[in-house]
């Protein structure tokens, strides 16, 4: 949308795309080499990049490629003033009993609806930022080394945060599969 700033992370352009990036208008680029965590898996560096953008900008929302966007950014951005957080469940998609041990919590976690990470949200200093967003930094410390899905570890943080989330299938969705189909 015209006059959205735009900051773009790169975590693997090549030379041809980065000065193609340059050029464009309002969007900004930033290079993995400007995280100090770059070993760290790659939902890691997906968590700083977050904070990098909510710290920049007082909110940020993260958008993988891939994501298709149904309407204007605008309903989103309205979300997460409004809510402090934008997140969308996973249709049928549950946190494995095997992910949720990194983090200490029983088999009982087979419950929590997974959350898609390719597309989230989050307001400067709101209930999100301090009890999701936070956690997800420190928690690799204690997950890293363990098989944990991104899409796992958000669901785990969002469903123990307390925090109300809507389906937000109508807005977004991640391919043109069941996440589209079933919206």
């Amino acid at each position: 949308e015209k006059g959205r700033k735009i900051i773009l992370f790169d975590f693997g352009m090549n030379s041809w795309h980065r000065d193609q990036v340059r050029g464009w208008n309002d969007v900004a680029l930033v290079t993995t080499e400007e995280f100090s965590r770059i070993s760290h898996p790659e939902w890691r560096m997906r968590i700083d990049a977050i904070l990098y953008g909510v710290h920049s900008a007082s909110s940020a929302l993260w958008v993988e490629p891939g994501m298709i966007l149904r309407g204007r950014l605008a309903k989103i951005d309205l979300q997460i003033e409004r809510e402090g957080h934008f997140f969308v469940p996973m249709i049928n998609g549950t946190v494995g009993s095997e992910e949720s041990h990194c983090l200490g919590f029983a088999d009982d976690a087979g419950s929590m609806t997974k959350i898609l990470s390719s597309i989230q949200g989050y307001r400067d200093r709101t209930d999100a930022y301090e009890r999701i967003l936070l956690p997800l930094a420190q928690a690799g410390e204690q997950c890293e080394k363990q098989t944990i899905s991104s899409d796992s570890l958000l669901g785990i943080m969002v469903n123990i945060s307390g925090l109300p989330t809507k389906t937000h299938h109508h807005l977004v969705c991640q391919t043109k599969s069941e996440q589209c189909d079933a919206a």
